[in-house]
């Protein structure tokens, strides 16, 4: 069985809780959890990224319908008596942004779509910004589409959220280079802009465009793009870091500021489908498949 949803990390391993139960906390009241859960698990004493991650996405608290919710972590007992580490994540069904774009069989996706997918991406984006930290790994395997209900049509859309905070830092740990007595691009804001601007060309192309940057510096449009679309690229993917927009110069964009905000106040997400009651026991903490 695959699960798509969520993409491993180092050496975890990824699994889809279906049966969910409650869980007792400290102060003696019961946690309630989504009917599914995506598990992050790895060996305890190999588990020092996952708990990282862990605390990241304590930081990042506040943010529900943009970035991946992360609902605790548990420590339970594998089948040869080893502690196994589980990071209890949502679930996104819709899988992931990656899998969209090989869906489209190297045709792309929709103008229409990308641009609301990239608004999302950027609120997400913002958000780790505000909150001291940079992604560094924005790519679409790590943006994973979770569903909603439009209060327009009433029918089912996607709302782009980012996970896996692996190689997350907090923004005052930049790089820097003692020989040239420069900032290097890979641990500034403007490092996730970059990213950014790669993944709406790949998502208009429908695979990696290696020409970018001399695509958009001959003033061509990759992928018939529109005019908005192509001058939104060149804010992103311009080779000095300095010179990039910010991701807040970015959400004013027209490419992105004039679509319908409908999903701002809508329940959204699979998660707050409401919990399971059933009585905790530590054998049946949930019952996971693992994935081939």
């Amino acid at each position: 069985m695959a699960l798509h949803g969520v993409e491993d990390q180092c050496s975890a391993e990824v699994h889809l809780a279906r049966f969910i139960w409650l869980l007792p906390r400290s102060d003696g009241q019961l946690s309630h959890f989504p009917p599914q859960m995506a598990v992050k698990s790895a060996e305890l004493a190999l588990s020092r990224s996952l708990q990282r991650e862990r605390k990241i996405l304590n930081f990042l608290r506040g943010s529900p319908y943009i970035i991946i919710e992360c609902f605790g972590e548990e420590i339970t007992t594998g089948e040869n008596d080893e502690k196994v580490y589980n990071l209890l994540l949502e679930y996104a069904s819709g899988g992931s942004l990656r899998d969209l774009i090989n869906k489209s069989g190297g045709v792309g996706l929709p103008e229409s779509d990308v641009r609301r997918y990239t608004q999302s991406i950027l609120r997400g984006i913002k958000h780790v910004h505000d909150q001291g930290f940079v992604h560094l790994d924005v790519k679409p395997g790590n943006i994973l589409l979770s569903p909603y209900t439009s209060s327009n049509t009433g029918g089912t859309k996607f709302v782009a959220k980012l996970c896996d905070f692996g190689l997350a830092k907090n923004a005052a740990t930049c790089l820097w280079d003692h020989e040239a007595k420069t900032m290097v691009d890979g641990g500034e804001p403007s490092s996730d802009v970059w990213d950014i601007g790669c993944v709406v060309l790949e998502m208009l192309a429908g695979e990696a465009e290696v020409g970018l940057v001399a695509t958009l510096e001959h003033e061509k449009k990759p992928c018939g793009l529109s005019e908005e679309g192509r001058e939104f690229l060149k804010g992103c993917c311009v080779l000095n870091p300095a010179d990039r927009l910010s991701v807040d110069m970015l959400l004013k964009h027209p490419f992105v500021c004039e679509l319908d905000d409908e999903e701002d106040d809508t329940q959204r997400s699979e998660c707050n489908v409401g919990a399971i009651t059933a009585a905790h026991s530590e054998e049946n903490l949930f019952y996971s498949l693992k994935l081939n």
